[in-house]
């Protein structure tokens, strides 16, 4: 997997630091940029993600490949249908059902080359975790921040700045991250701290020898979602299921 759902891993993540109870499930739109403040010409990508009542859509102009020949351009979750579809250009979908994702993850690990049933070792979260005890206002929420301690050679951190303001209600999608982050990301992405029904970044920064070498920043949050539609299946979209994609794979090898 490349850099979208390392974001996704991220920004969908790092959540299980709040333990308030669950308030009105947060319904609008939240954009994200994401850079690099020192590559050249700092390039900025920009990622959205739309929740509804009726389900998730993220939209992205970062790439996701899957395997060979599968690309993602946007993920949209269904929440009455327990499945999400992979949009995999602007015509057809990719359905992926709960019950599919050990399959689904399995087939992409070994099209990777991994060992199909990887799994980390348990995070260490009292060793890698802290809160900094500084807070600050984003895109109008309060947020608080967390340390992530990376490695130590490369004397690197995360820094996460949670609110507790907004709660969303994942889906299927906590599944499919815990399944996917659990096989693709060994220790670089702590399981446990994925889906969380009590907080949400709004800013994260990759700090290496006191640099920022990678910012996922929320630019603009809108609330409510003025086009509720962004998070149902457009009626042009051809969907196939997982079990035809499989076939279409063994057929060609």
């Amino acid at each position: 997997m490349i850099q979208m759902l390392r974001l996704l891993l991220l920004l969908s993540g790092i959540l299980m630091l709040s333990a308030n109870p669950v308030s009105a499930q947060f319904e609008g739109d939240i954009r994200f940029e994401i850079s690099n403040p020192l590559s050249s010409g700092n390039e900025v990508r920009n990622m959205s993600i739309a929740f509804s009542d009726a389900g998730i859509f993220i939209n992205s102009d970062l790439s996701m490949n899957l395997m060979a020949g599968l690309r993602a351009q946007g993920v949209l979750v269904r929440h009455d249908l327990n499945d999400f579809i992979i949009l995999t250009d602007d015509n057809e979908g990719l359905k992926v059902e709960k019950d599919e994702l050990d399959s689904m993850i399995m087939l992409v690990n070994r099209m990777q080359g991994k060992n199909p049933k990887a799994r980390p070792e348990p995070f260490p979260w009292e060793e890698k975790v802290r809160e900094s005890g500084r807070t600050r206002t984003i895109q109008g929420y309060e947020a608080v921040e967390f340390i992530l301690d990376g490695d130590e050679e490369k004397n690197e951190k995360v820094s996460v700045w949670l609110t507790d303001q907004i709660r969303v209600r994942w889906g299927v999608l906590q599944d499919a991250w815990h399944t996917a982050g659990a096989s693709q990301f060994e220790n670089e992405v702590p399981i446990e701290m994925v889906m969380n029904n009590s907080s949400f970044p709004l800013l994260i920064e990759v700090i290496r020898d006191e640099n920022v070498i990678y910012r996922a920043e929320a630019v603009h949050v809108e609330s409510p979602l003025r086009n509720r539609k962004i998070t149902e299946l457009p009626p042009h979209i051809k969907v196939i299921g997982f079990t035809d994609l499989m076939m279409n794979i063994f057929r060609q090898q």
